[in-house]
């Protein structure tokens, strides 16, 4: 996924949560219990791989444009009951 990982040396190694969902995709967007809160979170161990796209997608949702990924998937509001 990132090649130019393989030339980094390693000088420190730190461990922590992974958070996650249960449905295994991660939070991103307007956080409806909280008026003008957006989150991005909930990536797992896949934070660096889909950082890109996490950003796109909440910058555009931000901005009022339209995605050109569906924002649905991922929109915090599917894991209220």
């Amino acid at each position: 996924y990132l090649p130019r990982l393989a030339e980094l040396q390693v000088i420190r190694v730190w461990t922590g949560f992974r958070p996650a969902t249960p449905d295994g995709l991660p939070l991103i967007g307007r956080w409806p219990p909280v008026d003008g809160l957006w989150i991005a979170a909930g990536h797992e161990g896949l934070g660096i791989t889909l950082a890109l796209g996490t950003g796109r997608l909440l910058a555009d949702s931000i901005a009022g444009r339209q995605p050109s990924l569906d924002p649905a998937p991922f929109a915090p509001a599917r894991l209220e009951s």
